[in-house]
């Protein structure tokens, strides 16, 4: 069985779907034990889920790995330390957010009211923001340009919700860092 699921997992990191599930529904209850085990570790209150931390660990970091799986052990230490990754990269958007009001620069942005000139340097902004951090970009059209709901978003990019609220708050503090100095016309 372990050559096997090893095998599984080879084939599931070049890129066959079907041989992720299978290995994946395989070792279901151990990584929801691992993922389980790393948040019991995190503060109180924590807003990121087990069943979401898995599924982001496999989004984010696992489908994008370069590294040739070994073995079960070896893929288990992987998802551990990616789990991890997703965990402190979520950590560091929350701070960020405490520190910056998404509603406030999202009525900075996106006012009905804008001029010209500022209009246009949104829409600039917004193509430089898709070229960094795609997601970013396009959580940020489809909530604020097409007026989405966080949970329609989340689902038209079949991303977490949470992940959603991240995407947004960094693209909207990137965007406003990068609007600045532009300067409405009267």
């Amino acid at each position: 069985m372990h050559g096997t699921l090893t095998i599984l997992l080879r084939r599931a990191q070049f890129g066959d779907r079907a041989a992720e599930q299978a290995a994946f529904s395989r070792m279901n209850d151990r990584l929801l034990r691992l993922a389980s085990g790393l948040l019991r570790r995190e503060r109180a209150g924590h807003t990121l889920e087990t069943k979401s931390l898995l599924s982001e660990t496999f989004l984010k970091k696992l489908r994008r790995l370069q590294v040739p799986i070994q073995d079960r052990e070896h893929y288990f230490a992987l998802v551990g330390h990616a789990m991890r990754q997703v965990l402190i990269d979520h950590s560091r958007y929350k701070r960020a957010a405490k520190r910056t009001d998404p509603l406030a620069l999202q009525a900075q942005l996106f006012s009905p009211d804008l001029d010209v000139t500022t209009t246009l340097a949104v829409r600039d902004v917004l193509t430089r923001l898709r070229s960094l951090d795609r997601h970013a970009a396009e959580a940020i059209q489809l909530r604020y340009v097409e007026g989405l709901t966080i949970e329609a978003t989340a689902q038209q990019m079949a991303r977490p919700a949470w992940r959603v609220r991240v995407d947004c708050e960094f693209g909207l503090k990137w965007m406003s860092s990068q609007l600045a100095n532009v300067r409405p016309t009267d």
